[in-house]
């Protein structure tokens, strides 16, 4: 292992103050965890107590996505707390101010991801409470909601235009990213490589959908939440703040338009399995 994927590694593995979870559940995370679950319509992590089975399927496939999920907002953070410095350095006190806010539910999502790891890994330690069989998908969605005009996929969003506009280096980045947070050998393998459809049944694919939409959506709320540093920044010619922001806007738009790739790919299949299902409702 390299030296970076391995520091990577290193900062992943859980703290002794960590393995009980105690200290997260005193700042107010499993409360905080259980409302987020609620408002991205996901199953929460709860402790394991005798007599409670859950997944093992999901919990590997969740302690996968919640690495990942605290490299990127791990990373953001770094970013915005750099940025703070740097605008009140320069006198834009109230651009400072806004950076911590805007910082503080990165922070969040990071000690969020910690402690649903903690909660995912004791789960491990009591194989006899474990299935196999993946968790229940949400009920698949109307085709009313499906064909929605924002979401669905015009018809010039294909493979040849995505690469016209340069994702294929956008892809190698996040693919990167995806390999630094990947399971040590110590602890549970996925069965599925990151970046990899598990399934292509119906709810499946409709349950993937729709974490497209769920992503796209937040991405291009970043890009609107910038939109005062751009104002000031471009009346006042304050380069060096315009170069830091063209970085997040690459970032945001990027990362949306990669979520309606992957939209595009999959979503004539799925177009096909819920016509099936409406008009063959016993199946």
């Amino acid at each position: 292992m390299r030296p970076f994927p391995r520091l990577i590694n290193r900062y992943l593995k859980l703290k002794s103050f960590e393995k009980s979870g105690r200290f997260y559940e005193v700042l107010g995370l499993s409360w905080l965890d259980k409302q987020l679950c609620k408002v991205f319509k996901e199953a929460p992590v709860y402790r394991y107590v005798p007599g409670r089975t859950d997944s093992s399927d999901r919990l590997v496939d969740m302690i996968h996505k919640g690495q990942y999920t605290e490299i990127i907002n791990l990373k953001c953070f770094l970013f915005y707390a750099a940025y703070v410095g740097i605008f009140y350095k320069a006198g834009y006190d109230w651009l400072a101010w806004l950076t911590v806010i805007w910082a503080i539910p990165h922070a969040a999502v990071v000690l969020i991801e910690r402690y649903k790891r903690f909660l995912m890994l004791d789960w491990f330690r009591h194989p006899e409470a474990l299935t196999a069989p993946d968790p229940a998908y949400p009920e698949p969605r109307s085709l009313a909601k499906l064909n929605h005009w924002f979401y669905k996929p015009r018809s010039f969003e294909n493979e040849k235009f995505y690469a016209k506009i340069g994702m294929n280096p956008f892809r190698t980045y996040v693919a990167w990213l995806s390999r630094l947070s990947e399971p040590d050998e110590s602890m549970p393998q996925p069965k599925h490589k990151a970046n990899t459809l598990k399934s292509t049944s119906y709810p499946y694919l409709d349950y993937f959908e729709n974490t497209t939409r769920t992503s796209e959506r937040i991405h291009w709320i970043g890009v609107l939440q910038h939109v005062p540093y751009w104002y000031l920044f471009i009346r006042d010619k304050y380069w060096l703040g315009m170069f830091l922001m063209s970085w997040l806007l690459y970032l945001n738009i990027y990362s949306g338009l990669l979520q309606r790739q992957h939209r595009s790919r999959v979503f004539k299949l799925l177009i096909k399995k819920a016509n099936k299902q409406i008009g063959n409702p016993t199946q």
